[in-house]
């Protein structure tokens, strides 16, 4: 026989080897039950946090935690090391690890939730280190209590922790999804992580949308990082956990007493303006007993010292101008500023000049959603590096010179730098806060001050002179009036908006009034937060505001703006739970997101990327007649080929607003730009305007390099967008990471075009006559240095193209990393799905025999269906004796839509297992069979027609048996929920990956 090999697709599930070989290890550490709480958390917390004391807070929230309490609000000031509550996490977790029996349970997901346009290095920086310490191994290991927790938990000695980053601009891995009974940090954007939780996640398939959803509401503690600039999806989550909590109501014994073990929690972080906070005793706060904690103090002393200057502007004078010569006077009288404003246009007028006057490197200037490749760039630049802050913490140690930082939202949410100044433009109440958080993080420098050995760390704001009409002010006082009279947790009237339309509705009846615009409320009520009573406002004068009372102003309620989410209801996540229906196009999961209310922030994005392959299409070569058609209508299904089996990475792409996508498709200059579009199915190529697809959230657009004088305002938004570099071709700067695939690309004959190649960024550029010598021609190639495959894999090659470009030709190559793996019969797969079915039970809810049990009797039968000559046949085994489980030939044949899991359906739908004692016999049945039928994803709720063709057995009951599975999977959902039933199902799944000895996807549905 030969041997087996994967079908299409890698997923690199390398961790998981590590997991099939210790869960066959009976050696799992013995549980402890005893020890000190406050002695566990003191003794563990410095050896995570490099020998750092822990403060008082996190201390008290370990206890609060272990007792079964979650926050649902940690309001703590800037600086209080709130990104430790990760640590926290960690430590409670181990803590109710080695005693689950008897403790109380905190779950193994804790998903830190960031904003889209986050730089946020901190969390990640974290993470890093704290899964090195906990992986880690050494001869005296005073971790041990703390790994031994973790491994009880996961049943895995060495596989017993792990951090995944799930961001738009990063290689998504999903082998964390198959692991539910291992701790995991899953750090997120807004978008990633919410669609994922709405059954949405883009680019993921039947097979993993359901799974993903489960583990994000299941055994999960999501924490909505800086939740003030997010509160529509805040909203949406404040929804989504109410839905999860009400499915709580399962009867059966078994499964209630497993979910709760299970528990979903759900924590902001940072106070949010225009959302009620939730009642006081769900709000985690510092007490007063905190002020004398000695690593808070100069924290605290920063939040009194702090100093917002406002200046008055001329009418003559140009805000970008004023902040300019502001921020350069402040040269040689501190180590770093921070310059902020709110258009891309200003921020490059101001870093120009800066630069012109200290010179480029002592400015970096951050102003658009960058990409991952530009992302890993930034941490690497000088200048980045010295607005972070000093390893060792001494600020007066710091360079003398004077560096720049000058940037719009992208640089003033989330990035981890510690600026002695801020010079900005008036914004907001919420934005300024932001802005602010950025100044003296740390509080060395206001310690200095206090010691009269530096000047105050100082926000200077220019604002223009301007005040808000008797109108205005009318409304925002009764606004705020209204707003603090209905401030509960989850109030229909915030999710319309209900108070915000009288308060921008036209006054009287006259037909020519215009609404008032809820932006001049907003910025009007924080000129009054901001400037209190008594400020004057002549052109030039300075007033000094107190950051402290900002937020407790009667009417901060109103400075964070409307908010409005459309209704989350139970009917429409179960619409959502049917992942092999086609998606709605009128129900977008965007709005959940980021609100139903014109916002730039929240626009619906577009994916760009720019690719080599695309230029085939881009030269001029294609004349017209019969011939070229031919040969462009060649072209185009040559890179349709190559996009649908090798598709851009997720580092690869600009993040465009749809609105500036849309009009620069209907452009003259975009007219002649050939164009390749995945609208979320398939992919399509249009070489002119004749043909453009219709774009919608999350559309990835794909252009060629050669197209880098036509894009107009297209990646306006992107950073340093005008530079050439931003539409070249970057795979090789981004796949080393974490490989999927690989491209080489070598020129087989000379023309009119070359290959630049330069730090892994690449383009095409037309060659001029005698330009280059012929050596140099000859060596032109990209990719032939391939990085290391995954282990135990190698690299192969599965597609090949000779593409022109121009009248130069080049030889593009594909390879696909491939692991190579014994044998599988189906009789020992499914003996070992049996065994570990009963390993992960045993891992998520110990003594549980109703959940062992179920997942016993589906792991003995689910794949039952491939011992079926049609599917032997297909993946290439001819010895009908000795059935195998994976493929034994690299290219299985098509199934033609026969379905093995619905095969095994047939086979037992009579021969159902006897109930679990405390289970109705038919929700029984009805489970079982459900786990073995979907543990594909190609049953939830609808399984296609031609798979009814497909099956010789039972034919004549195959249309009645699918309309009761349909409605077996409704009822089960209405029993359990969408997101249990789905976790079930995921679990069913994990043991399917582990008993397989490839680890790659059986199918071919993840884009």
């Amino acid at each position: 026989m030969k041997r087996c090999r994967g079908r299409r697709g890698y997923f690199c599930f390398v961790r998981l080897v590590a997991l099939k070989k210790t869960m066959a290890n009976d050696t799992v550490p013995v549980r402890s039950v005893s020890g000190d709480r406050d002695l566990f958390f003191d003794s563990n917390y410095p050896l995570l946090r490099d020998q750092m004391k822990p403060m008082d807070w996190m201390r008290r929230l370990f206890r609060r935690l272990t007792e079964g309490w979650c926050p649902r609000l940690v309001d703590l000031p800037t600086g209080a090391g709130k990104t430790d509550l990760v640590v926290i996490w960690i430590l409670a977790l181990s803590w109710y690890g080695l005693d689950t029996l008897a403790r109380k349970p905190a779950p193994r997901r804790l998903v830190w939730v960031v904003n889209r346009r986050v730089l946020v290095q901190q969390v990640f920086r974290l993470a890093k280190r704290l899964t090195d310490k906990l992986l880690a191994t050494c001869d005296h290991d005073a971790l041990a209590t703390v790994r031994n927790g973790l491994s009880l938990l996961s049943g895995d000695r060495e596989n017993f922790f792990r951090c995944v980053e799930l961001r738009g601009q990063l290689v998504d891995d999903r082998d964390w999804s198959v692991v539910p009974s291992v701790p995991q940090l899953i750090v997120g954007t807004v978008d990633q992580i919410g669609s994922r939780l709405l059954f949405q996640g883009y680019g993921l398939g039947k097979w993993s949308l359901p799974l993903q959803a489960s583990l994000l509401a299941v055994d999960a503690w999501v924490c909505v990082d800086e939740a003030h600039l997010v509160p529509a999806f805040v909203l949406t989550l404040r929804q989504a956990r109410q839905l999860i909590e009400a499915e709580a109501r399962a009867d059966a014994l078994f499964l209630s007493t497993l979910f709760a073990r299970l528990p979903f929690w759900l924590t902001e972080l940072s106070a949010t303006p225009a959302l009620p906070a939730p009642n006081t005793e769900w709000i985690f706060r510092l007490l007063p007993e905190d002020e004398g904690d000695p690593p808070l103090r100069d924290r605290l002393l920063a939040a009194r010292t702090r100093q917002v200057k406002v200046c008055w502007l001329a009418a003559v004078v140009k805000p970008s101008e004023a902040i300019s010569k502001a921020g350069a006077d402040l040269d040689g009288r501190v180590k770093s500023v921070a310059v902020f404003v709110h258009t891309p246009k200003e921020a490059d007028a101001i870093a120009s000049s800066l630069s012109k006057k200290f010179g480029a490197e002592r400015v970096l200037k951050i102003t658009g959603r960058l990409r991952g490749y530009e992302r890993a760039h930034l941490e690497v630049q000088e200048v980045f590096r010295r607005l972070c802050p000093p390893a060792g913490g001494n600020e007066a140690d710091a360079a003398k010179e004077t560096v720049f930082l000058v940037g719009t939202a992208a640089a003033e949410v989330g990035l981890d730098a510690d600026a002695a100044a801020i010079v900005c433009d008036f914004a907001s109440l919420p934005t300024l806060l932001q802005r602010l958080g950025r100044l003296d993080r740390r509080g060395s420098i206001s310690r200095r001050f206090f010691n009269s050995e530096c000047e105050a760390p100082t926000m200077t704001v220019f604002a223009a002179r301007e005040s808000a009409s008797r109108d205005v002010r009318k409304r925002f006082l009764k606004l705020a009036r209204d707003l603090r009279a209905d401030r509960n947790y989850l109030s229909p009237s915030i999710l319309v908006g209900e108070h915000w339309r009288p308060a921008t509705a036209k006054e009287g009846a006259d037909k020519k009034a215009k609404e008032t615009d809820p932006n001049e409320i907003v910025l009007a009520a924080s000129r009054a937060v901001l400037l209190g009573k008594g400020v004057g406002s002549a052109a030039g004068e300075i007033a000094t505001s107190q950051p402290s009372t900002w937020l407790k102003h009667p009417i901060a309620c109103v400075t964070g703006g409307p908010v409005a989410v459309p209704p989350l209801t139970s009917a429409l996540v179960e619409h959502w739970a049917g992942t092999t229906e086609p998606r709605n196009d009128f129900v977008p999961v965007h709005p959940f997101l980021y609100g139903i209310l014109p916002d730039p922030e929240g626009t619906p994005l577009v994916s760009v990327a720019f690719r080599l392959e695309m230029d085939v299409l881009a030269t001029d070569r294609f004349s017209g007649d019969e011939e070229d058609d031919e040969e462009e209508v060649q072209a185009c299904e040559q890179v349709t080929e190559i996009f649908r089996q090798f598709p851009p990475q997720r580092a690869e792409f600009h993040f465009v607003a749809l609105t500036d996508a849309r009009e620069w498709l209907a452009s003259d200059p975009a007219s002649g730009v050939p164009v390749a579009a995945f609208d979320g199915q398939q992919w399509s190529v249009s070489r002119d305007g004749n043909d453009r697809p219709a774009l919608r959230p999350g559309t990835t657009l794909v252009l060629p390099t050669l197209a880098r004088d036509h894009l107009g305002k297209l990646l306006e938004s992107a950073n340093d967008a005008k530079d050439e570099k931003a539409s070249r071709d970057v795979l090789e700067g981004v796949s080393p990471r974490r490989p999927q695939y690989w491209r080489c690309v070598q020129r087989v004959t000379a023309g009119d075009h070359r290959l630049i190649f330069e730090d892994g960024a690449t383009r095409f550029e037309r060659a001029k006559s005698g330009e280059a010598s012929a050596e140099e021609q000859d060596c032109i190639a990209l990719g032939m240095d391939q990085p290391d495959a995954p282990p135990g894999c190698k690299w192969t090659r599965r597609l090949r193209h000779i593409l022109r470009i121009g009248t130069a030709e080049f030889r593009f190559e594909y390879l696909k990393p491939r692991r190579v793996v014994q044998q599988q019969f189906l009789a020992e797969h499914l003996q070992a799905a049996v065994e570990y079915a009963g390993r992960i039970a045993s891992a998520l809810s110990p003594s549980n025999e109703g959940l062992q049990r179920l997942l016993v009797e589906a792991a003995k039968v689910h794949d039952l269906g491939k011992n079926n000559p049609k599917w032997q046949r297909a993946m290439g085994n001819s010895d009908m004796s000795h059935p195998v489980a994976k493929s034994c030939v690299e290219r299985p044949l098509s199934t033609k839509g026969f379905r093995h899991e619905w095969e095994s359906l047939l086979r037992v739908r009579d021969d159902a297992p006897m109930s679990c004692e405390d289970l109705d016999e038919k929700d029984w049945a009805d489970l079982w069979r459900h786990l073995v039928v979907s543990h594909h994803g190609h049953l939830r709720p609808w399984l296609a027609e031609r798979v009814l063709e497909a099956h010789a057995l039972g034919k004549q009951r195959q249309s009645s048996l699918r309309l009761e599975s349909a409605e077996c999977f409704a009822r089960l959902q209405g029993l359990l929920g969408p997101w249990r039933l789905a976790y079930l199902e995921g679990l069913l799944k994990a043991v399917d990956v582990a008993a397989s000895q490839t680890d790659d996807e059986e199918d071919g549905d993840e884009q």
